[in-house]
């Protein structure tokens, strides 16, 4: 699944940098392990079926400044974040930002 553009709406998120090596960040929910639903519109053969599936589990990204970067084969080779229960990678660059 790919997106482009565009914002995801979360779960309220906890980020840290404790226990953490050099500029990483560690982003987690702040309860339950639902960082986010993302609603699936259509694949080919219907594989997965039409609905919303959840994005669990946390994710280590690095950083410099306000900029977070994560690669697939890195999230995936954590093992820490699922998609609709299957093992999930993420490949992203982003801007922290907190709001209110």
């Amino acid at each position: 699944m790919r997106s482009h553009g565009g914002s995801v709406k979360t779960s309220q998120l906890s980020l840290t940098t404790v226990g953490q090596t050099g500029t990483n960040l560690k982003i987690a929910p702040v309860s339950g392990s639902e960082l986010t639903s993302v609603a699936i519109e259509g694949c080919l053969n219907n594989n997965p079926a039409k609905g919303s599936y959840p994005l669990d589990g946390s994710l280590v990204a690095s950083t410099t400044g306000a900029t977070a970067t994560t690669t697939h084969a890195g999230i995936t080779a954590q093992g820490t974040l699922t998609f609709g229960g299957n093992a999930a990678g993420l490949e992203d660059v982003f801007t922290v930002s907190k709001k209110g």
